[in-house]
């Protein structure tokens, strides 16, 4: 059934999308306008390319969209993207102890690159660093999706979101303070023609039944107050130099109610404890580019996080983690122009540290578990008329074996086209190889017990194919992608006893295992156009069927299979409004039955609640340098799961905010 009902909507969104080329209408691939013919962007290529033109998917937000939609963060903000979903415990990305939250492109958990100016901000695999820079910092977010790893290395399987701050401007100060129901905060900047610096205080108060809650005696979740501290400065002292700096802090707590036996009186009943949680996150870049197509960045990211149980002294957890990348290419503009030639080469080094348990195995302890991997990397850009480019790339990986791992040699090619089909209207292939390591504490276990055993991983590989066609005359926009994706050597966390049964010891520690295969396929069909100078609309739609192998050797789904998207936007001289649905159907079956159960085979016995989220935002600007907006999340109070263990998004909430530029 799902198969033919699947087969019938590609059909009718190809129909669709050859009338809107041909002049009827057009679609659009990001939930977000276009205001410019043939914008420019940098990370299909690591340089400067028309979007129109681009032999891939690429989704642009800008600042001033970021903020249409009346969200907190970059990580709401993607959520929006057709074929962008998260798995994460709140609605901004925050995470939780030890467990971190993330952005899937095209429903592969773990399989999306996240960079901030072109620096990737994965650590240990995970990229809820996607939130670590204020939305006033931010000049826009580019979405590519499909294989990327030639360029970018391991991860960007699904796709590559690139986060890209603004570079100061003309003088200029600006000071806010927010309010809500639910979310406070206040934020100061200042800006000038070399240099950008900002700061962003939030917080958010205690939402209560933050957990699907179940039947019988489930254990109840709340989650407490938390408090954000972003901040970021970038310093230009010449046209060659970017200097920049990015910082995050997070405190957090969580209140778990569970039905347990009381020590005293030996009987079960209700029992209450408070876990707390501090991350924080910085990262350290520096590039360099000259007008001879030299380019060379080095970056490093940091992340710490520490949790404990108020009632619980023996649980303490806390990690340490960091990767130091150091990526230069150069490229050579050849045949007049017409052609192009990029080489590269990429060092990176990951680090990881449980300072609080130390790793052990056979009577060694690893308290610092490194990976060192080196690249060489090529794309040539062929151009053999003005209507075809056609480009071809490959990427030769090695990452060196250390106390657990075996060496890997992983050789990634990539061959990319883009053909004008007529005036704005372009036709367009890519097919890829990538990858991805596993996580550097894998093979350790995931909590604060360690894991007997270690496994030998292979990389996960994935091949992965798309076409699709693009219009952009400057006032419509249209993008509609059919892409298949293929993973191999999927990785998963088991329990101890799941692997090795007839070992009692340490049953119940968790360890990543290669459980088997991913596959996706679907197509991506959205809308936007400029009406007039007051108003602009927006619609997407998502389709896919993501599903990997489980245990028992069935396939099961593993992600949404249908995303909507639609927005109506008014703005004149003193006024702007916002009208923003994001609509998340067919989606993944629960973590737990009902009963908050495991099932001990096959699926559980619901699928996770539908997502369903509207909001309105309207700013006033009685001044030029005066502003008051109102924003209403989730107008509709629905129960909006943001994970397959249906954590959910904040309930209806609003915040009034004010900020003043001098």
């Amino acid at each position: 059934m799902w198969k033919e009902e699947y087969a019938m909507k590609k059909g009718l969104a190809a129909s669709i999308c050859l009338l809107l080329a041909s002049g009827w209408g057009n679609a659009y691939a990001s939930s977000s306008q276009v205001y410019e013919l043939n914008p420019v962007v940098v990370t299909v290529d690591k340089y400067e390319s028309q979007e129109l033109k681009a032999p891939a998917t690429v989704n642009v937000i800008t600042n001033k969209q970021i903020k249409q939609m009346g969200v907190e963060s970059a990580f709401e903000a993607l959520r929006r993207v057709p074929g962008v979903t998260s798995v994460a415990y709140n609605e901004d990305g925050g995470d939780y102890g030890g467990m971190f939250s993330r952005i899937n492109v095209r429903g592969f958990d773990m399989g999306t690159q996240v960079l901030l100016n072109g620096m990737p901000l994965n650590l240990n695999n995970y990229n809820s660093s996607v939130s670590m820079v204020p939305i006033d910092a931010i000049d826009r977010i580019e979405v590519v999706k499909g294989s990327n790893s030639v360029l970018y290395g391991a991860q960007a399987m699904g796709g590559v979101v690139n986060i890209i701050t603004k570079k100061g401007g003309a003088p200029e100060s600006k000071v806010g303070v927010k309010y809500g129901n639910y979310r406070k905060g206040y934020d100061v900047s200042t800006q000038g023609e070399k240099y950008l610096f900002s700061v962003k205080r939030s917080y958010t108060d205690r939402f209560n039944d933050a957990r699907y809650v179940g039947t019988g005696h489930y254990p109840r979740t709340d989650r407490g107050k938390q408090y954000f501290t972003n901040v970021f400065a970038s310093y230009s002292p010449n046209d060659n130099w970017d200097l920049s700096y990015a910082y995050k802090h997070s405190d957090n707590s969580w209140i778990n109610t569970n039905w347990k036996k009381d020590s005293k009186t030996k009987k079960y009943k209700y029992i209450t404890e408070t876990s707390y949680g501090e991350h924080t996150r910085e990262d350290v870049m520096a590039n360099y580019h000259d007008n001879n197509g030299f380019r060379s960045s080095f970056g490093i990211n940091s992340m710490w996080f520490h949790s404990w149980k108020k009632l619980d002294r023996n649980y303490k957890s806390a990690s340490k983690s960091q990767d130091w990348n150091w990526d230069s290419t150069k490229k050579w503009n050849l045949r007049d122009g017409k052609d192009s030639l990029i080489v590269g080469f990429d060092l990176d080094l990951e680090k990881y540290n449980k300072p609080l348990s130390p790793m052990k195995k056979n009577g060694h302890k690893y308290n610092d578990l490194n990976r060192r991997q080196y690249a060489l990397y090529t794309s040539y850009t062929y151009n053999p008329n003005d209507r075809l480019s056609i480009t071809a790339g490959m990427r030769e990986h090695w990452v060196k074996k250390n106390v657990y791992d075996d060496s890997q040699n992983i050789f990634l090619p990539q061959v990319q086209f883009s053909y004008k089909l007529m005036n704005h209207f372009y036709w367009y292939g890519n097919a890829g190889k990538s990858f991805q390591m596993p996580e550097i504490s894998g093979p350790f276990g995931k909590s604060v017990a360690i894991s007997k055993y270690t496994i030998d991983l292979k990389p996960e590989e994935a091949k992965t194919y798309e076409t699709g066609f693009k219009f952009n005359d400057g006032k419509r926009s249209a993008q509609l992608a059919f892409f298949k994706m293929d993973v191999k050597n999927k990785f998963k966390w088991v329990t101890q006893k799941t692997v090795f049964p007839n070992d009692p010891d340490g049953a119940d520690s968790p360890i990543q295992i290669n459980l088997g295969k991913y596959k996706n396929s679907g197509v991506e069909l959205s809308y936007s156009q400029t009406i007039n100078n007051n108003w602009d609309w927006n619609a997407g739609v998502y389709l896919a069927n993501p599903k990997g192998l489980q245990d028992g050797g069935t396939w099961q789904q593993e992600d949404a299979r249908q995303q909507y998207t639609a927005g109506i936007n008014y703005h004149n001289q003193r006024w702007d409004s916002s009208l923003n649905l994001l609509l998340v159907r067919e989606r993944e079956w629960a973590a737990y039955n009902r009963n908050y159960t495991k099932p001990k085979k096959g699926h559980t016995d619901h699928r996770v609640e539908d997502t369903l989220d509207l909001t309105w935002t309207l700013a006033y600007r009685p001044t030029d340098n005066d502003s008051i907006e109102l924003v209403m999340n989730n107008i509709l109070d629905r129960h909006n799961p943001v994970m397959y263990t249906e954590y959910y998004a904040l309930p209806f909430n609003y915040t009034i905010s004010y900020s003043h530029k001098f």
